[in-house]
């Protein structure tokens, strides 16, 4: 299946503005709901979906470093309406989730990587697949999807979407629930995150990251954190439309829970296991997995994407060489592009599961 698909909705720069304020907070009010799921360990998750009529597929997005629900409505309008059940949580520590004792807002703290995989999981085990279920019986409709799950019930196609933190969190999630998924879908994926500028050393990292172990400053931001800056400038974002980070600014200047912004050292350690353990075990997937590359991106590492390609044979990799870190935010050109290659997949992925 080789051509594109037909993308009429899609927002462009000068009416982003006027369309998010008018169809888009449209839809959201009449489509998207929201919920709470409370985790073995106490945690309290906020997570929203928007169930499609005769959907094709559905699709689960795990938000990147420091994000929430406000820097996503844009791309659940657009999967919506091309056909899928949406769904979205804001991960533990963002937005309006659970926060670690002792942790401030504005500070992003995790014990482990696999606290995010075990809350997706308790997602899809006691909210997301029990709607699914409901909403084909319901419609009486049939899937052949080879999603296998508790409840027994089939439902359509179920693609992973994961953006740059999510990416990493994904990618660990497939590898080690790889019965969840028929497909996914990686964008800018942090396999390996850049440190700073670049430019500390790994003894440096590690020093750091004994230091805080030993005087047990898990919970403390990083040398050198900044905080939050309602000044922020576009232009030493990930974004290249200035509309979109101006639009996902003034959510964070309005709700103070949306405004986190810096690392802690237990955040750091767990994210640098969890990169060792995305490479040592990228064979485990089998399923269809289409990465996106930014060829501007300064947050995280391409060689690590490309290795990650590499060892994972059902891989695809796209690269966009003129693109920043966040293509959803990219400039025009760059995005109608990269909504053709998302649902051109897509496509490709439900076609292949009705006629299995």
């Amino acid at each position: 299946m080789g051509t594109k698909p037909e993308i009429p909705f899609l927002i462009g720069e000068s009416d982003y503005p006027e369309k998010m304020r008018g169809e888009v907070a449209a839809w959201r009010r009449q489509h998207l709901r929201r919920g709470k799921l409370k985790t073995p360990d106490g945690a309290l998750l906020q997570y929203y979906y928007a169930l499609c009529p005769e959907a094709k597929g559905s699709v689960v997005f795990l938000h990147g470093y420091c994000e929430f629900i406000g820097k996503y409505r844009e791309l659940l309008y657009y999967f919506y309406s091309m056909g899928y059940h949406v769904f979205f949580h804001e991960q533990r520590g963002y937005g309006r989730s659970s926060r670690a004792k002792g942790v401030g807002v504005e500070n992003v703290y995790i014990r482990s990587y696999r606290e995010y995989e075990k809350d997706l999981k308790d997602l899809l085990d006691h909210k997301y697949l029990p709607l699914l279920s409901a909403a084909s019986f319901s419609s009486g409709v049939s899937h052949s999807s080879g999603v296998s799950h508790s409840s027994g019930v089939s439902h359509p196609p179920l693609i992973l979407f994961g953006h740059s933190m999510g990416g990493a969190v994904a990618s660990l999630f497939l590898e080690d629930y790889p019965r969840y998924f028929d497909a996914a879908i990686l964008s800018s994926p942090m396999h390996k995150m850049v440190m700073g500028d670049g430019k500390i050393p790994a003894w440096k990292v590690r020093s750091l990251l004994t230091y805080a172990r030993i005087s047990r400053k898990d919970k403390k931001p990083l040398p050198g954190s900044k905080g939050f800056h309602a000044d922020a400038k576009v232009e030493n974002s990930g974004a290249m439309s200035e509309n979109r980070f101006s639009y996902v600014l003034a959510q964070r200047i309005h709700y103070p829970e949306y405004r986190t912004s810096d690392a802690t050292y237990g955040w750091v350690r767990a994210s640098l296991t969890a990169q060792k353990r995305i490479q040592r075990h990228a064979r485990k997937v089998r399923i269809p997995v289409l990465l996106f590359q930014s060829g501007k991106d300064t947050l995280v590492y391409p060689e690590a994407q490309n290795a990650f390609v590499r060892r994972c044979r059902t891989a695809r990799l796209i690269r966009f060489a003129d693109a920043k870190h966040e293509l959803m935010n990219a400039a025009p050109a760059i995005r109608v592009r990269y909504y053709q290659k998302i649902f051109a997949f897509l496509d490709r992925v439900c076609d292949h599961s009705q006629t299995t």
